[in-house]
């Protein structure tokens, strides 16, 4: 059988954003109908050190080779992070050498929102022909603007990893206001600004209640979590980690979604694409692709140099105005916005897979130039 391309990425196990968002575009691309040879880079964390080591250097010894000796004319490769980068351009290195396109898909604003040297080193040894995949077009136009040797770009959201059956959750018009954040609460996803944006909110009576959802990652945030639970009781209610039936009741259980995160390599975050899907209002920094995802009556963006108390404020106007506003009209725009980021995605997809399938894009322009 002939294949169209070699496909290399992390897929779960175990989970993790990147393992995700990769075997989603893994799924649609076989949906598609393309011939693809996949080299799994994902290796679970079980058994000796040595082991780990020994299964991960196989997994990636196996790549390297599969882009010097396979025959296939193109390679997909999800960009490793941090020393990872390192191996992503041997593997770029060996599939050009061998005459290969290769398409680079970045996952993570780590190396995009600053030059870094290990991106310098991956651009050099996959040549200015390579492709670059990104999520949006605003991490397009970063992406060429800190290296401008990058001249191929196309944007690929991860609005495909977003369970559709969001969509028919009802919203009906009740009397108090429940605020929601799902992540991992770590301070930089914004635990602690989620929480005091709640304070603000319930002091001024524009809400009643927060649900937190997802694991505490470090121990400040646990103490922090904790601390609350003391301080409002039944007003606060934690979840743990939540997965499948148990993600869809807790958009069920909120009013408004609320994201604060300011970590410095965020990109799009799934769980606004999925708030849009459950048809909520929205309250976001306005990081990375977050402004053009967000950009609806429904959702507040704020600017990150407005700091907390911009999201504070943000979020109590949101909570105020949910009090005066139908929301079945909010979950209609919401929805609204997530139908058109759908629509676009139709198109990513389409040029993904003719630039996958050897249909070379060359006259199309990224919508970042």
């Amino acid at each position: 059988m002939t294949r169209d391309l070699i496909f290399i990425g992390p897929l779960p196990p175990p989970v993790h954003g990147q393992a995700i968002a990769t075997r989603t575009v893994q799924e649609q691309l076989l949906t598609a109908g393309l011939q693809i040879e996949t080299l799994n880079l994902g290796v679970e964390s079980r058994g000796s050190t040595a082991a780990l080591m020994v299964r991960r250097g196989w997994a990636q010894l196996r790549a390297i080779m599969a882009c010097l000796t396979g025959r296939q004319p193109s390679v997909y490769i999800s960009v490793g992070a941090n020393r990872g980068m390192y191996l992503t351009a041997l593997m770029a290195l060996a599939a050009r050498a061998t005459g290969k396109t290769v398409v680079l898909h970045h996952h993570t604003y780590a190396h995009i929102g600053q030059e870094v040297p290990r991106m310098k080193i991956l651009l050099a040894l996959a040549g200015k022909a390579a492709w670059h995949i990104t999520i949006c077009p605003a991490m397009s136009a970063q992406l060429k603007k800190v290296y401008p040797q990058v001249l191929k770009t196309l944007e690929f959201s991860n609005i495909g990893s977003v369970d559709t059956g969001l969509l028919t959750l009802a919203r009906e018009d009740r009397t108090e206001v429940t605020l929601g954040f799902m992540s991992n609460l770590t301070a930089e996803k914004g635990v602690h600004h989620a929480i005091a944006a709640f304070r603000e909110a319930l002091a001024a009576g524009h809400a009643q209640r927060l649900v937190l959802a997802g694991p505490c990652n470090d121990e400040a945030s646990r103490q922090a979590v904790e601390a609350a639970l003391e301080e409002m009781g039944d007003r606060l209610v934690y979840l743990g980690p939540v997965y499948g039936h148990e993600k869809v009741s807790f958009f069920e259980m909120i009013d408004i979604f609320l994201f604060p995160s300011t970590y410095a390599n965020e990109t799009q975050g799934i769980v606004n694409l999925e708030a849009l899907a459950a048809g909520l209002p929205i309250v976001a920094f306005g990081l990375c692709c977050i402004p053009s995802d967000l950009d609806v009556d429904s959702c507040i963006v704020v600017d990150p140099h407005e700091g907390p108390a911009g999201f504070a404020d943000a979020t109590r106007r949101m909570a105020g105005q949910l009090g005066q506003q139908s929301r079945h009209a909010l979950a209609q725009a919401s929805r609204a916005q997530f139908g058109r980021l759908q629509s676009r995605h139709a198109a990513e997809r389409s040029a993904l897979y003719d630039l996958l399938a050897g249909v070379r894009p060359e006259g199309r322009t990224s919508s970042a130039d």
